[in-house]
């Protein structure tokens, strides 16, 4: 209710005040978005351990219907997609925003990729790194946190898929992706 509903469509009514033709969807709408149920996830614990745990009403995107959202698009249609999925038992699955993204950018293949964060971009050693090479990706990658290490793995994708840069950038300042496409803020990940 949260994603598909609140969030989604307060995107969407802001895009609409902008003078953006939008439109609120999850992958549940036209099965947009297909999942394949998660049996085990895992977490890191109270104490920092990594366990396996139930994968519960979480899934892996299995398919895209790509061709739906280039109809949109085709149209003027801008779509905002919260990041759920319908499963092969038509249950209702959360899926990854990130991946989700990524897998977007490597069918669209955008100049730039925006991740949003709640934090300013990338930090090694307390300090924020402005910019990231895909061949220094797996190099600093045990330096980065468990969450933002699939934000960083996402952006890296996405530009090995064809995106000219994916920026990883703090969600909670005005003209958050304006801000990051300008390079004011967050981390580049660039070739």
């Amino acid at each position: 209710m949260v994603m598909a509903g609140l969030i989604n469509k307060d995107l969407v009514r802001t895009l609409i005040k902008n003078g953006v033709n939008a439109v609120g969807l999850s992958g549940v709408d036209s099965s947009c978005i297909v999942a394949e149920r998660k049996k085990r996830i895992i977490i890191v614990d109270e104490r920092g351990r990594r366990v396996a745990t139930e994968g519960g009403y979480t899934g892996k995107v299995t398919s895209i219907n790509m061709e739906f959202f280039k109809l949109l698009l085709s149209n003027n249609i801008v779509p905002v997609v919260a990041p759920i999925a319908i499963g092969s038992e038509s249950e209702i699955l959360n899926v990854d925003a990130d991946a989700l993204t990524q897998k977007f950018a490597s069918y669209f293949k955008p100049s730039y990729v925006v991740f949003l964060t709640d934090v300013e971009g990338v930090f090694l050693n307390g300090k924020l790194v402005r910019s990231i090479k895909l061949d220094d990706v797996d190099k600093i990658l045990p330096s980065i946190g468990t969450g933002m290490n699939r934000k960083v793995l996402s952006a890296r994708d996405a530009v090995r898929s064809g995106a000219k840069m994916a920026v990883i950038s703090l969600s909670g300042k005005e003209h958050p992706i304006l801000s990051a496409i300008k390079g004011e803020s967050g981390t580049v990940i660039t070739q």
